[in-house]
C-alpha cells in the first residue's frame, strides 16, 4: 500500500469519529439540563448485582438531584457532591419529633401532662361535726350541690323562736283596733266641745262644763297620737325580729357545704360523723369541661412566638387501643423547664373535654399526646 492510500484510509475513519463524539456531547448537555450527571459509582439496581462497566471510559447517568455539584478527581473522572439537607432528629426520651422548623407543619409536645383549669378545696364555713357526707369521689356536683352538712340542731331551734317572735311582732304592728277607737273618741269630743260651746254661749251650758268638754277633746287626741306610737314600735320591733330570724337562717346555710361550680369530687377529706372547725377542707372539686394539657417544647427547634395562640390535637390512648382527639389551642407560655435541663419551655393548651356513656373521657391521669399546628 502507498503512502497515499494509507492516508486515504485514515482520513476516512476521522468523519465517523468526529460523528461520535459530537453524539456524546449531546446527550451530555441533555443530561445536564435535565438536573446534571450522577456518576454510577455503584450498583444502581436494587438486587446489589454492580453493573460492568468499560474500562478507561467514565459512565455518567442523569442525577435527580438539580443541586449535585460536580467535582474532578484524579485521572478526569467526575463525582457528584450532594447538598446538605437538614436531618430530622428525634428526642430519644420521649421519640417526640423535634428538628427543622423550616416547613413549620407539626409540632410535637414532651411530657405531656393534664391539669385542671379550675380546682379549688371547699371549706366548712362553721365548726361542728359532720352530720351528713353526701358526696364520694368521682361524683358530679352541679353548683349549689349540699356536699356536707355541720350539725345545726341548736340554730335550727333558735329560728323557731326567732319566727314566732317576728309573728307576734308582725301581728301587734297590723292591729289597728286602738288607732280606730282613739280615731272615735275624737270624733265624739269633739262634737261634745262644740255643741257645749254652743250652748254655752245661749247660756245653757257654764264654763266649766265647756272646759271639760275641750280637756276630754284634747285627751282624745293623745291617745290617738299614743296609738299611732305603739303601731310605729311594733313595726319596728317585727323588722328587728325579722332580721334575727335571717340572720339564724344564714347561720343554718353556713353549716350547708356547698359546690361553688359545676364540677367532680376529685379529693375528699372528712367522714361522716367527723369533727371539722371553720375553714378546714372537706372535699376537693375540680372543672371537668375545660381542662389544660401541659408539655415542654424544646427551644432549639421553636421559640414562644412560633407556637403562642397556636391550634393543637392532643390525643389520648384509652382501654383496647382506643384514641379519641381533642382541639384545643395554646393559652399560656411558662418559663417553667419541668425537665430541669434549661433547654425548654412550658405550653399550656385549653381543651374542651368530651363525655362518653356518661363519663367525661380526659381525666388528670390519662397518657395524652399533643401535636402543635404551625400552619
Amino acid at each position: 500500500m502507498t503512502v497515499i492510500d494509507l492516508a486515504k484510509s485514515r482520513l476516512s475513519v476521522w468523519p465517523a469519529v468526529l460523528i461520535v463524539a459530537c453524539l456524546v456531547s449531546f446527550e451530555c448537555a441533555e443530561a445536564n439540563a435535565q438536573g446534571g450527571f450522577k456518576r454510577s459509582s455503584g450498583s444502581p439496581y436494587s438486587d446489589g448485582q454492580a453493573k460492568q462497566a468499560t474500562p478507561g471510559v467514565s459512565k455518567f447517568e442523569p442525577s435527580t438531584n438539580r443541586n449535585a455539584t460536580p467535582t474532578f478527581g484524579r485521572g478526569g473522572t467526575s463525582t457528584l457532591t450532594p447538598p446538605r439537607t437538614s436531618i430530622q432528629q428525634s428526642d430519644p426520651g420521649t421519640g417526640s419529633q423535634i428538628g427543622d422548623t423550616s416547613g413549620m407543619g407539626e409540632g410535637r409536645v414532651s411530657a405531656c401532662t393534664i391539669e385542671y383549669v379550675d380546682e379549688i378545696d371547699v371549706p366548712a364555713l362553721e365548726t361542728g361535726a359532720l352530720v351528713e357526707m353526701n358526696v364520694t369521689e368521682g361524683d358530679a356536683v352541679p353548683t349549689g350541690t349540699v356536699i356536707a352538712r355541720i350539725n345545726d340542731t341548736l340554730l335550727k331551734h333558735q329560728l323557731r323562736q326567732a319566727l314566732v317572735r317576728k309573728n307576734n311582732a308582725y301581728r301587734i304592728a297590723n292591729d289597728t283596733t286602738s288607732m280606730e277607737a282613739a280615731e272615735k273618741q275624737i270624733q265624739l269630743t269633739r262634737q261634745r266641745y262644740e255643741t257645749t260651746s254652743k250652748l254655752e254661749r245661749k247660756g245653757a251650758r257654764s264654763s266649766d262644763e265647756k272646759l271639760t268638754a275641750r280637756y276630754e277633746y284634747e285627751v282624745a287626741q293623745l291617745q290617738l297620737r299614743a296609738a299611732n306610737m305603739r303601731q310605729l314600735e311594733a313595726q319596728g320591733e317585727a323588722e328587728l325580729e325579722n332580721a334575727r330570724a335571717r340572720e339564724v337562717e344564714e347561720r343554718i346555710q353556713r353549716h350547708a357545704v356547698v359546690a361553688t361550680f359545676d364540677g367532680v369530687v376529685v379529693d375528699r377529706y372528712k367522714q361522716q360523723s367527723e369533727w371539722v372547725t371553720a375553714g378546714e377542707p372537706v372535699v376537693r372539686i375540680a372543672r371537668m369541661d375545660k381542662l389544660y394539657v401541659t408539655g415542654l417544647i424544646s427551644n432549639r427547634d421553636y421559640n414562644p412566638s412560633d407556637v403562642k395562640g397556636k391550634d393543637v390535637l392532643v390525643t389520648v390512648e384509652l382501654a383496647r387501643k382506643e384514641k379519641m382527639e381533642f382541639p384545643g389551642k395554646i393559652v399560656i407560655i411558662g418559663s417553667k423547664d419541668i425537665a430541669g435541663t434549661g433547654n425548654e419551655f412550658m405550653v399550656k393548651a385549653e381543651i374542651t373535654n368530651k363525655m362518653k356513656q356518661g363519663q367525661w373521657v380526659l381525666r388528670k391521669d390519662a397518657r395524652v399526646s399533643m401535636r402543635i399546628m404551625l400552619k
